[in-house]
């Protein structure tokens, strides 16, 4: 589907913010080009956009969500309460497979990496999601922070090519608002690509929700290691959208190399989001 939600405004183009981007030079450049229509979930084509719909509205239902009172830390995970191994993503548990594929050649699992415990997601020719339920106060617990370790690039992806179908990233941290009175759901997407820049900012409308891709880091510098980083989720909401945030709803953790037929590979440290 080619159509922009009917009540979606166009943005402006946020200020630059470059000298925001942890670990990215002050230099780097902005972007922001107008894709085509994509599915409003990451990575699906608009013939399986009923399934990401369903998925985020089941996100929504389950009891396992992480609530915080104002100026509380909310922990995503720090994946300290499960056993070694592949994690459960059926069932009652936190997290659900957010992606149109459900079966995968390496299932997302917990690792023990540099001694500490990790999320590893694998994906070979695959499009690997997880996700679950985020309800918090993004005015005041408005700082986002994660560890990530990037170890496949997919060869090839890059944000920028998304007509192309090379929209793969290793690693991408997705944060989901709920829609408006007037507006589609939104997300922002903090992301490592394999070729763009770090800086660039691409919007991604759908018929059903408006997605930007922040390009936090990019390359195979810093392969192999750990990094941290910290944005203030609520500053780039307000610059990217113009807008006061909407209700936080829901956070996914991805890996993709479908598009490029290659593979990723990544761990994810702690994520969790606090005042400051």
């Amino acid at each position: 589907m080619n159509e922009s939600p009917s009540h979606a405004p166009e943005l402006a183009r946020p200020r630059a913010q470059a000298e925001r981007q942890a670990g990215s030079p002050a230099s780097a450049s902005v972007t922001i080009l107008a894709m085509e229509a994509a599915s409003p979930y990451p990575s699906l084509n608009p013939r399986a956009a009923y399934v990401g719909s369903s998925i985020l509205l089941l996100l929504l239902m389950v009891p396992w969500s992480a609530w915080a009172a104002q100026g509380d830390i909310v922990s995503v995970d720090n994946w300290t309460e499960y056993p070694v191994g592949v994690l459960p993503v059926s069932g009652p548990g936190k997290w659900k497979i957010y992606s149109s594929m459900k079966v995968f050649k390496h299932p997302p699992s917990i690792v023990i990496d540099e001694n500490r415990r990790a999320l590893l997601l694998k994906t070979d020719h695959e499009t690997m999601a997880i996700g679950r339920s985020i309800h918090a106060d993004i005015a005041t617990t408005r700082i986002l922070v994660w560890d990530w370790k990037p170890l496949v690039l997919p060869a090839g992806g890059d944000v920028r090519e998304h007509a192309a179908k090379r929209n793969d990233q290793v690693a991408r941290v997705v944060v989901w608002f709920d829609a408006s009175l007037f507006d589609a759901r939104r997300a922002i997407a903090y992301i490592w690509d394999s070729s763009a820049p770090a800086g660039t900012i691409i919007r991604d409308r759908g018929p059903h929700a408006e997605r930007v891709l922040v390009v936090v880091r990019s390359g195979s510098s810093g392969l192999g290691a750990w990094h941290h980083e910290t944005r203030n989720v609520y500053q780039d909401y307000r610059d990217i959208f113009r807008d006061e945030p909407t209700q936080l709803l829901a956070i996914t953790l991805e890996s993709h190399s479908d598009d490029v037929a290659s593979q990723s590979e990544v761990l994810f440290g702690r994520v969790q989001f606090r005042a400051r």
